[in-house]
């Protein structure tokens, strides 16, 4: 049993369901009012506490929260980023009532504004979670307008005061990646950005250009999508460069790193002792590729968790202040694509 024990533990200790655990704890209809009474004391017994916000929550209009992924459907299905974020979401809302309504699309900007509007207009949802940051972006006060309470999860520094938010800092990620292919011997990098709508691409641009500067380093970038074929033209304009040629490449995730490795291979420039590659995302597929992908993993779900827990505390006081959190520090998982020599 954990030091605060979730209704996870509960039901896991009772050999029950969730629901059935959390139909006991509110005394709804569903279990037996034996199992009801075996439920509440051994809540008391090990001192179980319901989240007092998600209670807030479900017992408002709705007891829905929402989030529109907007991006086109085939990267949305490849993306490791969106499904931990998600992930880290349903885990702080498990054994609550509270549900999430996610709509996926691929259509532009307008179409997410509609969204928003038609989720308002019929009260569908309770509150929102902004993902995806734009530049000179309208959703903050579209929502706010709406009188939709919104928490985003977004860049430093923050762009929006009106809305607590769950932020990365992209600089302090940009210097992590410059810094290690620096002291891998990196003389020059390409960037291969991901699409400049995104606020954290542009700043992400800004600082490793910056980042190389401070340290001597060659810099040019590239943007395009967050698919393989991103790497694989990456890729195609670092062969076709001459002396000097880029000797590094940070990829906008995992498979735009992918694409960059393969096609590299194809031109005969051997990773890492030709060329480093780093990738922005951690998942699955850096592990497995050959060689393996360097990468930073930024701690999605506990992202996803915070956001959702920021914005429950926000329904469940009105009052409650706006706050701006930083998300931890991103750690860099190193493996064979930007380490030459065999880790220690």
């Amino acid at each position: 049993m954990n030091a605060t024990p979730t209704i996870s533990d509960l039901a896991r200790a009772l050999n029950l369901s969730i629901s059935s655990v959390s139909y006991a704890l509110n005394g709804h209809k569903g279990v037996s009012e034996v199992t009801r009474r075996r439920v509440i004391e051994y809540a008391t017994r090990v001192g179980y506490r319901a989240n007092s916000s998600a209670r807030a929550l479900s017992r408002a209009r709705t007891g829905s929260i929402g989030i529109v992924v907007r991006d086109e459907y085939a990267v949305i299905g490849t993306q490791p980023y969106y499904l931990r974020f998600l992930a880290g979401i349903a885990a702080a809302l498990e054994g609550t009532e509270v549900e999430l309504i996610v709509k996926l699309t691929e259509s532009g900007l307008d179409d997410e504004l509609a969204v928003y509007r038609r989720w308002a207009a019929e009260s569908r949802v309770d509150g929102v979670i902004l993902i995806d940051e734009n530049i000179d972006d309208p959703r903050a006060a579209l929502v706010q307008s709406l009188g939709l309470p919104a928490v985003l999860h977004g860049t430093t520094p923050p762009t929006h005061p009106e809305l607590s938010g769950i932020l990365i800092d992209d600089a302090a990620d940009s210097a992590t990646l410059v810094e290690h292919l620096a002291r891998q011997g990196a003389r020059s990098v390409l960037h291969a950005a991901g699409p400049t709508r995104h606020r954290h691409e542009a700043r992400r641009l800004e600082t490793v250009a910056a980042e190389c500067a401070a340290r001597g380093l060659g810099y040019d970038c590239v943007c395009g999508s967050y698919a393989l074929s991103h790497g694989q033209r990456a890729a195609d304009l670092l062969a076709a460069q001459t002396s000097p040629r880029p000797d590094a490449i940070i990829a906008a995730n995992d498979l735009v790193a992918v694409g960059a490795c393969r096609r590299l291979a194809q031109h005969g420039i051997a990773v890492p002792q030709d060329c480093l590659v780093v990738a922005w995302d951690n998942s699955i597929m850096c592990e497995i590729a050959e060689p393996a992908i360097s990468a930073l993993d930024r701690n999605p779900e506990r992202c996803g968790s915070r956001a959702v827990q920021l914005l429950l505390e926000r329904l469940g006081d009105t009052s409650t202040a706006t706050k701006h959190e930083i998300a931890e520090s991103s750690e860099l998982i190193l493996r064979r694509s930007s380490v030459p020599v065999r880790l220690g």
